[in-house]
């Protein structure tokens, strides 16, 4: 049992300095230093988030990027392709241009004795002869002089790189002439006669026959400036290679 009378023991001045530094420290830690720590947890999380969105947006900004360059080669691409089809399309009316030239140059002498037209359509070029000048009015084959003028026309093509389509047009719905009416009951086929007679005389005279072809269209139209008394034309479309 203690002895109440016993001298008590007394704490030295460094126990309590001592005592008083660890209540410092443990009051610090817990009004500070915990907060602080907990403070930087969340800084450390938020630069990790922010680390992974900046790595997500340079993924996103590498694939824009070649999206981009893949948008910008395709393009050059159709820029490329555009710039070549505007030069075919250029170098084809030019090649056209010098058809129609070459071949008005050729027949001039009966250009002059409106014997025949010669007019561009497009790319095209159209050889306007009325019937009288190829065919009597009772038959659908050519007769000699108009056998001769499509001689002329064969020989302006004999080197041109081009398609020939020889079109019979009629101005009647049906066929007037009698003696024509025995063999042709509709003016479709006679035109289709005339159209046939007249590409045999263009092949007969040096073109290649798979270069021309024939074709009657009846009472359909004829081209310009038809005769006032003609019963109808031939149409000698000459087209380049690849136009119809």
């Amino acid at each position: 049992m203690d002895d109440p009378f016993a001298p008590k023991k007394r704490f030295s001045l460094g126990r309590v300095l001592t005592g008083l530094v660890l209540l410092g420290t443990g009051t610090f830690a817990i009004a500070f230093y915990f907060p602080l720590l907990e403070a930087h947890s969340a800084l450390v999380r938020e630069h990790e988030s922010l680390s992974a969105q900046q790595a997500n947006l340079g993924s996103q900004l590498k694939l824009t990027s070649e999206q981009l360059e893949a948008t910008q080669k395709e393009r050059e691409s159709l820029r490329t392709q555009l710039s070549k089809k505007d030069d075919a399309q250029a170098e084809r009316e030019r090649a056209a241009g010098s058809l129609m030239h070459a071949l008005s140059s050729a027949l001039e002498p009966r250009i002059k004795r409106k014997a025949l037209k010669v007019v561009q359509q497009g790319l095209d070029t159209v050889v306007q002869i009325d019937n009288a000048k190829l065919y009597r009015g009772n038959q659908a084959s050519v007769h000699p002089p108009g056998s001769a003028v499509l001689c002329d026309i064969a020989k302006a093509l004999t080197g041109a790189d081009a398609q020939l389509q020889v079109i019979a047009y009629s101005t009647s719905a049906q066929v007037d002439n009698a003696l024509l009416r025995r063999s042709f009951a509709t003016t479709v086929e006679l035109t289709a006669a005339r159209a046939a007679s007249a590409a045999l005389a263009i092949t007969s005279c040096g073109l290649d026959p798979k270069r021309v072809v024939a074709s009657g269209v009846g009472h359909h139209r004829t081209l310009d400036g038809a005769e006032a008394n003609s019963d109808g034309q031939i149409g000698i479309v000459v087209s380049l290679p690849g136009e119809s």
